[in-house]
């Protein structure tokens, strides 16, 4: 059996109801993959998966996915090939009659957002998204799929989350999880200082609230230098996945080594074996994985479970291997 896995995001639509503040989108279009285009990405996701001697991650995700005319064909065919298959989407089309075909296909989780508590969610998102959510996540635990939430964090929202966990855990969720908001440029409006607080505090929280059924880890790079929790490796066990095993791939077809970082576009996947070659050769990703050009990390404990967020530090700097902002280890 393959010891490895690769991640692939898939947006294979741009067109969405939302119009949220912190999205990548500049146009809402109805941008969207073919499904002859699809099924030989799928192909070639398969091929590049059995080359590197890896499982399959697939994360298909939009815009809207649930908007996509061919989202169900899509969805049958990743299930023959992929370990993992999850859909990160909104709950505007969660019905009984889709979240039926989700069981039937047997996705392993569904992701939606909650990015603070009515006001502050609605603010972002959309007038009655907060509530559209909340009802999305309980049919689909009623119906027995698992839910993740995901949550981006920013200065608008970050004296909230810890609410937003509890209720996530209160509803029955399998996981909650956050990531920072990345801008075009400068930070998400938090100090390192008050961002390992916070980490540290959820951690702490988490802790009281996971049971069997739930688990509350963030997917940040810099919460395990928060706990002080160092792993004794000598080579990348985790952290920023920029030029590592995960690429992203967009409607149009473009191929990027991580959604958030604005210059990683690899180019645009034409034929059988460019997924292959873009993640082997490219020399954006070849450089990328030079890890100790990283400003603040090459001696650092964390360093092969962290190096921050190379996307932030690319923000706030213009420079791909600059500190991450909300470092508390780097900060002066």
């Amino acid at each position: 059996m393959p010891k490895n896995s690769f991640y692939f995001q898939w947006h294979i639509t741009d067109f969405c109801g939302n119009r949220c503040t912190h999205c990548y989108l500049n146009d809402f279009n109805k941008t969207k993959v073919s499904l002859r285009t699809a099924r030989k990405i799928m192909d070639d996701m398969q091929d590049c998966c059995s080359e590197l001697d890896a499982e399959t991650i697939l994360s298909i995700t939009g815009g809207d996915p649930l908007t996509h005319p061919n989202i169900w064909e899509i969805l049958e065919q990743a299930r023959k090939f992929v370990r993992k298959l999850a859909v990160l989407g909104n709950p505007e089309l969660l019905n009984e009659k889709s979240i039926g075909k989700l069981q039937s296909i047997g996705i392993d989780w569904y992701q939606v957002s909650l990015d603070g508590l009515q006001q502050t969610h609605d603010k972002i998102r959309s007038p009655g998204s907060f509530q559209r959510t909340v009802g999305g996540i309980r049919r689909l635990v009623d119906a027995g799929i698992t839910v993740v939430v995901n949550s981006t964090i920013s200065d608008l929202n970050l004296n909230e989350m810890s609410d937003v966990m509890r209720l996530c855990y209160n509803l029955g969720v399998g996981k909650w999880s956050f990531a920072r908001y990345v801008p075009n440029s400068g930070t998400c409006g938090l100090t390192a200082r008050e961002y390992n607080n916070f980490l540290k505090e959820v951690y702490r929280e988490s802790i009281d609230l996971a049971g069997e059924k739930s688990t509350f880890i963030s997917g940040d790079s810099l919460m395990n230098s928060a706990i002080d929790r160092p792993q004794d490796c000598d080579s990348i066990v985790g952290g920023c996945a920029l030029g590592g095993s995960a690429m992203c791939i967009l409607p149009d077809n473009t191929v990027m080594s991580c959604r958030r970082h604005k210059e990683s576009s690899l180019g645009k996947w034409m034929k059988k074996g460019d997924l292959l070659e873009l993640f082997l050769f490219h020399p954006k990703m070849q450089e990328y994985r030079k890890t100790e050009l990283i400003e603040g990390c090459g001696k650092c404990a964390f360093r092969f479970q962290c190096r921050g967020c190379r996307a932030l530090a690319l923000a706030q700097s213009g420079n791909t291997f600059g500190k991450d902002p909300q470092c508390v280890i780097t900060d002066s």
